[in-house]
């Protein structure tokens, strides 16, 4: 079941970056047109805008910022990225771990995008985290590298 409602929400967001130039809200009030994100995106990649569709309706294919403004407009609302982070001590402003303070939580999610909003803040934000694919298995976490796989938080 779970493969068919990412199948079908992956054909949604496709389908929405296929059709020309409908405006699309990124966040802070940010906009653009699902022609030239489709255009961006695809060039990034080398790719035509067809190839670039064609990859990301496979189930293989990781989709990232593009598929998640395309998901926040259509279901129109916001869909917040949290990303996992080493907390940082007050005190010293070092990693938590050489904190005099040390408690048993050394790590904490911190808001990297707010897609949607605030255009779609009358609706419950989806919650997702962005972390390294190897979450949750390791915890072994490398803080400057951008996660690659996204996990749902809250969808209520």
């Amino acid at each position: 079941k779970t493969r068919n409602v990412s199948d079908k929400l992956r054909r949604l967001c496709v389908l929405l970056l296929k059709r020309k130039d409908v405006s699309l809200f990124i966040e802070n009030g940010e906009c653009t047109t699902s022609s030239e994100l489709l255009r961006i995106v695809s060039d990034h990649y080398n790719m035509t805008e067809t190839e670039y569709c064609e990859q990301m309706m496979l189930p293989t294919s990781w989709g990232g910022g593009p598929e998640i403004v395309a998901l926040s407009n259509h279901l129109e609302r916001p869909i917040h990225v949290f990303e996992l982070c080493r907390r940082k001590c007050e005190d010293t402003h070092e990693d938590f771990e050489m904190c005099p303070k040390n408690a048993s939580r050394l790590y904490e999610l911190k808001i990297c995008g707010k897609f949607g909003s605030p255009e779609f803040d009358h609706e419950n934000p989806l919650k997702i985290l962005c972390a390294d694919g190897r979450f949750p298995n390791l915890l072994d976490i490398d803080d400057s590298k951008p996660g690659d796989h996204f996990f749902a938080l809250e969808t209520i």
